[in-house]
C-alpha cells in the first residue's frame, strides 16, 4: 500500500492569525464499510480551556461542518467531531483530501497536508506527538493520546514517501470586487519572501456561495521578492465575498476575510502593512505598497511672532493619518502638543502665550503616525519671538493714597533689542516717537499745576519687518 503525505510547513497569514493551541490531530478519511464513521480529532496543546463553538471543519471541497454551540476543550484535552454528536453531519471526505480548521471568525487557525487512505480499515492520519508532529498513518487512537506507547485498535504503523513543503509566502495583498463603472474587477498578489515564487497553475477562486474559479495562472508565471502581481478577474459578488489563493496541488495558499463593497469607486480591500496585515478599506493602491509614505507639506512660515499673543501652527498631511502632534522647543525646553484636524488635510496646534519668551527663537516640527505606527516627519523650522514692550515708571508705585502719585513721576519703555520705534500717546491726543524718559509735560489739555486728574497711557513698538504689535494702555 501506498500511503503518501504533503507536510506543510510555515505560517498562513489570513487577516490577523490567532493560534488557538488547537490542532487537526487525528483524521479518518476511510472507515471501514460505508463512509459514516469517518471523523476528525482536535487536541488542545495550552494550558487554559478553549471554547470552539462555532468553528469550521473544511474539506478539500470546500464543504463545511460547524462544531456545536457550548463545545470547549480542556487543556492537553482532545475533542473528536463524529456520528455520536446529535449535531453531527455525515463527513464527505474523499480517499484522497485535506482538512482545514477555522475558527468562528472564519481565521484559519491549522490545516493538514493532502492525504490519502484507500483503505477501509481503521488507520487513520495522526500526529506524532499530539499537535505539533507530522502526520503518520496507523491504527486509531481515537480521542486518545497519538504519542508512542498506544497503538491504538491494531498493530503498527506505516509512513511512506514523506515529503516536505514550505508554504510559499505570497499573498493576497488587495482586491477590487466593485469598480467605478466600465473599469476591471481585479486581485493583487504580494510576495513577502526572499525568493522569486512559480505560481504557474494557481488558481484564485470566489468562495462566498458556491467556490468557482476567476483566474487560472498561466505557465510561466512568477512573481519575484517583494513584488506586487496584479491579474483582471471577473464576476466577484460586491458582497459579502471573500477570494481565496490556491496552489497548483490545491493547497490553501490564502485567503480574505468575508468583505463587502458596494460603493462603486476606486476603494478597495487592503492589507496594510502588506501581506501580513489586517484589511482594510481605502483608496486603492493597486500594484505599490498599500502603506505610502505620509506626504507632509505646507507647514506654516511663522515670520512675526510676539510674545503676548498665541501662534497657531499648521500642516497638511497627506495619507493613512493616524494621530499628529507638533513639537517645539523654548529656552532648552521641549514640549508636544496633539494636533487637531481642521479642514481636508489641514492640521494646527496653538503655542500658548504664556510658553513664549521674548528675544528667544523657538524650534518646532510636526509628527505623524499611520496605522501601523510607523512615524513620519521633515524637517525643523524656527522663528523669532519679538519681546513685548514694557513700561516703567519713577516711582514705580504711586506715592499718594488710594492709588494716587502725589509726586510728579517719569515714564520709559523697554523694548526688545531688535525692535524699531517706540510710540506712546496719552489719552486720545496726539502720537510721539519715544526717544527718551517724560513726564507729563507732553498731555493733552493740560490743567493747572497743582491740579487733579486720571490719565490713559498708550504705547506700541514698531518691529522691523513685521509691523506694530498690539497697542498697551494703562491708567493713572
Amino acid at each position: 500500500m501506498n500511503k503518501t503525505i504533503l507536510f506543510i510547513l510555515g505560517i498562513l497569514l489570513v487577516g490577523t492569525l490567532v493560534s488557538a493551541g488547537v490542532y487537526i490531530n487525528e483524521v479518518e478519511f476511510n472507515n471501514p464499510g460505508s463512509d459514516t464513521k469517518e471523523f476528525v480529532e482536535l487536541y488542545n496543546s495550552g494550558n487554559e480551556t478553549i471554547n470552539i463553538s462555532g468553528w469550521m471543519i473544511i474539506d478539500n471541497d470546500g464543504t463545511t461542518d460547524y462544531i456545536p454551540d457550548e463545545t470547549f476543550i480542556a487543556p492537553y484535552g482532545f475533542f473528536v467531531y463524529d456520528e455520536s454528536l446529535p449535531e453531527f453531519t455525515a463527513l464527505s471526505f474523499n480517499n484522497e483530501d485535506n482538512v482545514t480548521l477555522k475558527n468562528n471568525l472564519g481565521i484559519v487557525i491549522d490545516q493538514t497536508p493532502t492525504l490519502e487512505d484507500d483503505d477501509d480499515d481503521n488507520q487513520t492520519w495522526q500526529r506524532v506527538p499530539d499537535g505539533t508532529g507530522n502526520f503518520i498513518f496507523k491504527n486509531h487512537t481515537k480521542g486518545e493520546t497519538n504519542e508512542e506507547g498506544n497503538s491504538g485498535n491494531g498493530d503498527g504503523s506505516v509512513t511512506q514517501n514523506l515529503t516536505a513543503y514550505v508554504l510559499p509566502l505570497v499573498h493576497i495583498n488587495e482586491f477590487e470586487q466593485n469598480p467605478d463603472m466600465g473599469l476591471d474587477e481585479w486581485v493583487e498578489l504580494y510576495n513577502s519572501g526572499l525568493e522569486i515564487i512559480n505560481i504557474s497553475g494557481w488558481k484564485i477562486y470566489d468562495g462566498f456561495i458556491s467556490p468557482k474559479v476567476i483566474y487560472n495562472f498561466p505557465n510561466e508565471s512568477f512573481i519575484a521578492p517583494g513584488d506586487f502581481l496584479v491579474v483582471k478577474v471577473n464576476n466577484l459578488d460586491n458582497g459579502p465575498e471573500f477570494v481565496t489563493l490556491k496552489d497548483r496541488e490545491g493547497r490553501l495558499i490564502d485567503e480574505t476575510p468575508i468583505l463587502s463593497d458596494p460603493y462603486y469607486d476606486n476603494r478597495t480591500w487592503q492589507r496594510v502593512p502588506d501581506g501580513t496585515g489586517d484589511f482594510v478599506f481605502k483608496l486603492e493602491t493597486k500594484n505599490m505598497t498599500n502603506v505610502a509614505p505620509l506626504n507632509i507639506t505646507n507647514k506654516s512660515n511663522i515670520t512675526c511672532a510676539y510674545e503676548e499673543d498665541n501662534i497657531t501652527l499648521s500642516v497638511v498631511i497627506e495619507g493613512d493619518v493616524s494621530s499628529v502632534w507638533f513639537s517645539y522647543t523654548i529656552n532648552g525646553t521641549n514640549k508636544n502638543i496633539t494636533g487637531k484636524k481642521t479642514e481636508d488635510s489641514t492640521y494646527n496646534a496653538i503655542i500658548p502665550s504664556y510658553d513664549l519668551i521674548g528675544e528667544e527663537n523657538v524650534s518646532w516640527n510636526v509628527y505623524a503616525n499611520n496605522s501601523i505606527n510607523k512615524i513620519f516627519n521633515n524637517s525643523w523650522m524656527n522663528f523669532y519671538v519679538w519681546k513685548k514692550t514694557v513700561l516703567n515708571s519713577i516711582p514705580s508705585v504711586p506715592d499718594g493714597l488710594n492709588g494716587w502719585y502725589v509726586t510728579e513721576p517719569w515714564f520709559f519703555f523697554s523694548s526688545d533689542n531688535n525692535s524699531g520705534d517706540i510710540y506712546y500717546r496719552w489719552n486720545s491726543g496726539s502720537n510721539f516717537n519715544y526717544t527718551n524718559p517724560f513726564n507729563l509735560s507732553q498731555i493733552p489739555n493740560a490743567p493747572p499745576f497743582e491740579s487733579a486728574g486720571i490719565l490713559d497711557l498708550y504705547w506700541w513698538a514698531e518691529f522691523n519687518g513685521c509691523g506694530s504689535e498690539r497697542t498697551q494702555y494703562k491708567l493713572y
